[in-house]
């Protein structure tokens, strides 16, 4: 949060845009690991924390719904919450390397976005000797795979121009928000206190 507050400083609006993003949802994770601590530690859950724990639970089991397809053949399945932050790490990348001028090859630029991506939950299931949760969600891989690939190989490049436009990126910024608030409380201090105190 620090570091995200110091970035504001001689910042672009769309940097100081995406910086609020950052800094209000990283609050609102400080305030769910708090509860998520208080629960480990008192009898009954605060006021507020099942309603919490719902709305995360909906948001990670949502996927983008394709009529008549997505009913039928369940690998077309994309996590919303993962691809949002997927966008936002291939985005990223790519937008470093112009800057930068440089090239890469693809699967160098996939293996990067990826640990962009997951490194934090992978990170989580090394040091509590579980697998990491991306390997074993349907999903996740998936909708990693449907970013990098809009990203850089989209047709007329209309995703990543798309992307571009204010109003566009702040959803998706959102979004990824919400991902990484997610990936902070359930699939890391969630995680880390179920292990510690199984029920």
């Amino acid at each position: 949060m620090l570091s995200a507050l110091h970035r504001t400083y001689e910042a672009s609006p769309d940097e100081k845009i995406n910086t609020a993003i950052e800094v209000g949802f990283a609050a609102a994770s400080a305030i769910i690991i708090a509860l998520l601590v208080a629960t480990a530690l008192m009898e009954d859950a605060p006021p507020g924390y099942d309603a919490m724990v719902d709305f995360y639970a909906a948001c990670e089991s949502h996927a983008f719904p394709i009529i008549g397809i997505t009913d039928t053949i369940t690998w077309l399945r994309f996590s919303t919450m993962d691809f949002f932050g997927s966008t936002v790490c291939c985005c990223a990348f790519r937008a470093r390397l112009e800057q930068n001028k440089q090239k890469t090859p693809w699967f160098l630029a996939l293996a990067c976005c990826c640990l962009m991506q997951f490194g934090g939950t992978t990170l989580v299931g090394l040091l509590l000797g579980q697998p990491a949760s991306w390997t074993t969600s349907p999903t996740a891989c998936r909708s990693l795979l449907l970013a990098f690939w809009l990203s850089v190989s989209c047709p007329l490049d209309l995703f990543y121009r798309m992307y571009q436009h204010k109003i566009i990126k702040s959803m998706i910024a959102i979004g990824a928000a919400l991902s990484t608030g997610h990936a902070v409380t359930s699939w890391g201090a969630d995680k880390a206190i179920s292990a510690i105190h199984p029920k």
